[in-house]
């Protein structure tokens, strides 16, 4: 299993988890117009306190087993999700290779 966060001076990366529900949530809420346009087209159901932990417990299955990790960008003084980071299409031995992908809260760009 990956690292479960990581700490900077400034933030915490936390790899996904149902924990994070709520702050998910609420980020995907706020930027819900700023990030229509580069994502996919939501259903309600994921707008939701479920549809996130479905959604953070798919994610936490993949990290398991090292086919793509997301870590969600938390600022230290706060419990509030300011943007995410992923790596995916994970490729081990002999090419060693991902693409990083991320998302910031319109009020950090």
């Amino acid at each position: 299993m990956p690292r479960e966060y990581y700490q900077t001076r400034r933030l915490r990366l936390m790899l996904s988890h149902p924990r994070l529900a709520p702050y998910t949530l609420d980020y995907f809420a706020r930027n819900k117009a700023f990030l229509a346009a580069s994502e996919v087209e939501r259903t309600p159901d994921f707008y939701t306190l479920k549809g996130q932990r479905v959604m953070l417990r798919r994610e936490r299955r993949s990290a398991k087993g090292l086919y793509e990790l997301r870590y969600w960008l938390l600022p230290l003084r706060r419990d509030k999700v300011i943007g995410t980071v992923m790596l995916n299409g994970i490729m081990r031995m002999p090419l060693n290779s991902a693409f990083l992908g991320y998302r910031l809260d319109q009020d950090e760009t």
